[in-house]
C-alpha cells in the first residue's frame, strides 16, 4: 500500500502549520521588536529633550522660591529689629544694634538721637568686651538680643562711631 506523495497525514499537516506559525511569529516578532526599538528611541529622545527643559524649569522655580524666601525673611527681620529698637530708648547698646541692623539689612529703623561724648568713643570690640563684664545689665529692650548666636562675627566688627 503505497501512499501517494501528495497526500500528507493529519499529523504532518499539523506539524507544518505549527512550523509555519512559529516562523511567522518569529518574523513578526523581529518586525514588532524593531518597531518598538524605533518608538522607544524616539520616546527616549523626546524624554531627554523634555528632561532638559523640565530641569531648567525646576531650576528657575527653585531660584524664584529661594529669592522669595530670602525677601520674606529679610522683611520679617527688618520688622522685628525695627519694632524692638523702637520700643527701647537709644543707648550705646541699642545704637550698636541699630548700626548692625543698618549694615545687615540696609536700613536705619529710626534716626539716631545718640550723640556720643568723647569718652564714649570706643570701637565695637571694646564695647563688646565692656558688655561682657556687665553680666547683669540688659538694656537691649524686649525681643532682641544682639549677643545671640545668629549674628555672624564679622558683622560685630563695627567701625568707630566717633571721628578720631
Amino acid at each position: 500500500m503505497a501512499r501517494p506523495k501528495s497526500k500528507l497525514t493529519r499529523q504532518e499537516i499539523l506539524n507544518r502549520r505549527a512550523q509555519a506559525a512559529w516562523e511567522y511569529r518569529q518574523r513578526n516578532k523581529a518586525a514588532v521588536n524593531e518597531k518598538a526599538r524605533v518608538r522607544m528611541r524616539a520616546h527616549r529622545e523626546k524624554l531627554r529633550r523634555s528632561s532638559a527643559a523640565v530641569q531648567l524649569e525646576y531650576a528657575v522655580k527653585a531660584a524664584q522660591y529661594r529669592q522669595d524666601y530670602v525677601e520674606r525673611a529679610t522683611r520679617a527681620a527688618r520688622r522685628s529689629v525695627a519694632k524692638s529698637l523702637q520700643r527701647s530708648p537709644p543707648s550705646p547698646t541699642n545704637e550698636r544694634a541699630r548700626l548692625s541692623a543698618s549694615s545687615r539689612f540696609g536700613f536705619t529703623p529710626y534716626a539716631s538721637t545718640y550723640d556720643p561724648s568723647p569718652e564714649d568713643c570706643t570701637t565695637a570690640e571694646e564695647d563688646w568686651d565692656a558688655d561682657e563684664e556687665d553680666e547683669g545689665e540688659e538694656d537691649i529692650g524686649r525681643g532682641a538680643s544682639i549677643e545671640s548666636d545668629d549674628w555672624p562675627a564679622e558683622e560685630t566688627q563695627l567701625p568707630r562711631r566717633c571721628p578720631v
